[in-house]
């Protein structure tokens, strides 16, 4: 293969774990945003690895296997020596959507407390429990879920604010309006706070107040 080929095609293998990320994330049957990042983790090893190439005659990536991506999540998620079914967001009924979403907006500790215990048990494991209930927190627009902060419906914002817009900007810790209520440390200690219980939270947050995760400009 000529030289400018070979380069050419190491550029390209090198967008492998950000087109896998975008694959997992628009999956149809949701998955967790920590399970995105763990996939992407997964692709970005096998890569440094040697496992992925470029199929000549398709363009598309293709691992050892001879899978595309979209082939590989589904065989990660599903392997029978491995099976990650703990990384699908679980599809709940109209009813149940509707009782869960009135859990965020109640406030309601006790009902919050038995959601948590709920995903436990669905989960069977603390770790994961933590990171399902601190997403589904943030689907309703609430940052401190073992909280009685009040959340909304998904598809609905918070009074005075955009539908969607998530949490005000004074209780967003990347925000200069937080800071005018809290001190710089206060905002640095509640950042690190949400950045350990979801990414996407941390990510969501800091892009609604045009910044980045680690406070630079947008």
């Amino acid at each position: 293969m000529p030289a400018d080929k070979v380069v050419k095609e190491e550029y390209a293998l090198l967008k492998l774990p950000l087109f896998a990320g975008n694959v997992a994330a628009s999956r149809k049957k949701r998955l967790y945003a920590s399970a995105v990042q763990e996939y992407v983790g997964f692709k970005s090893r096998e890569l440094q690895a040697g496992e992925w190439l470029i199929d000549p005659s398709t363009g598309d990536f293709m691992n050892s296997k001879g899978q595309t991506v979209f082939e590989d999540l589904e065989f990660t998620i599903n392997d029978p020596a491995n099976p990650r079914a703990h990384w699908e967001i679980p599809q709940p009924k109209v009813e149940e959507a509707e009782a869960i979403a009135a859990i965020w907006t109640s406030g309601n500790m006790t009902a919050r407390s038995a959601r948590y215990k709920a995903l436990l048990d669905y989960h069977k494991s603390p770790k994961l429990a933590d990171i399902a209930f601190a997403e589904e927190a943030a689907r309703h627009g609430v940052t401190k879920p073992f909280s009685d902060e009040v959340g909304t419906k998904p598809s609905e914002g918070k009074p005075g604010q955009a539908t969607g817009s998530g949490p005000s900007l004074s209780q967003n810790p990347w925000s200069d309006q937080y800071l005018k209520h809290h001190s710089s440390d206060d905002a640095l200690r509640e950042q690190t706070r949400i950045i350990k219980t979801g990414s996407a939270l941390a990510r969501n947050l800091a892009k609604t107040a045009g910044v980045n995760v680690f406070g630079g400009k947008l």
